[in-house]
């Protein structure tokens, strides 16, 4: 995802599996930029640096539901990195951020998740 002020929505049986990047390797938020998942899943994606599957550097990040697995980062959050910076957001209201085995988020450091700054609330879902 590019552009300030821009969103992606994934529901139902969604899927983005087996991306890369640098950074976010399914999804980079930025500025303004909204990701909601509803559901579906974000599933083997792999960052070279960080944010396996999700990058948030500035943006917003809603985790209603679904699930995030078997996502890779050689340094920092398997699963979501949520950048430093007041303006970085990420809500889980449910969902599931990992899972057995075989659905592990990795990473060197953080593998489900790594928080350098902004704002994180979790109110429901489970990180394993």
């Amino acid at each position: 995802m590019t552009g300030a002020g821009s969103a992606l929505t994934v529901s139902e049986k969604g899927a983005l599996t087996h991306n890369s990047a640098n950074y976010g390797g399914a999804v980079y938020v930025t500025a303004s930029g909204a990701f909601t998942m509803a559901d579906g899943s974000l599933a083997y994606n792999e960052a070279s640096t960080s944010g396996g599957a999700v990058y948030v550097n500035g943006g917003t990040f809603n985790l209603e539901d679904g699930e995030i697995i078997g996502n890779s980062a050689v340094e920092y959050g398997g699963a979501i990195y949520v950048a430093a910076g007041s303006t970085s957001v990420f809500t889980m209201s449910g969902g599931a951020i990992g899972g057995e085995d075989t659905f592990t988020n990795t990473s060197a450091r953080g593998g489900g998740m790594y928080v350098a700054g902004g704002a994180v609330t979790i109110s429901s879902g489970s990180i394993s």
